[in-house]
């Protein structure tokens, strides 16, 4: 299951104001690269939707069948929030609904969809 926690105001490149869904996945464990110790962790991920603000602030809360699952991207440079730590990453987070988890289902993308991540 997936929950959304917030939403964020964002404006496109074309300078268009949109607004986003924060959304959180279930609790994981994964093992630290540098560690191997194991520790507790929540998938978090935004996804673009076409909600103005007031409907946006009323689905927060709102929880969703699916998962947020790890998706491969072009590298680019994160610096941890936490430990000031500079990364390189080739990975970001995004929901995934439970009929796209399914191998070979690709899903249907309107003309006017644009990828805003």
């Amino acid at each position: 299951m997936v929950t959304i926690t917030g939403y964020q105001q964002r404006k496109s490149a074309e300078g268009k104001t949109f607004f986003v869904l924060e959304l959180e996945g279930g609790l994981q464990i994964q093992i630290s690269q540098t560690t191997g110790k194991q520790y507790a962790t929540k998938s978090k991920c935004s996804m673009a939707c076409s909600f103005d603000e007031v409907t946006a602030r009323e689905v927060v809360g709102t929880t969703l069948p699916g998962s947020i699952v790890r998706t491969p991207c072009e590298p680019y440079s994160f610096t941890n929030p936490n430990s000031g730590e500079n990364m390189t990453l080739d990975y970001n987070f995004t929901y995934k609904a439970p009929e796209m988890l399914q191998e070979g289902v690709t899903p249907v993308q309107h003309k006017e969809e644009v990828d805003v991540n």
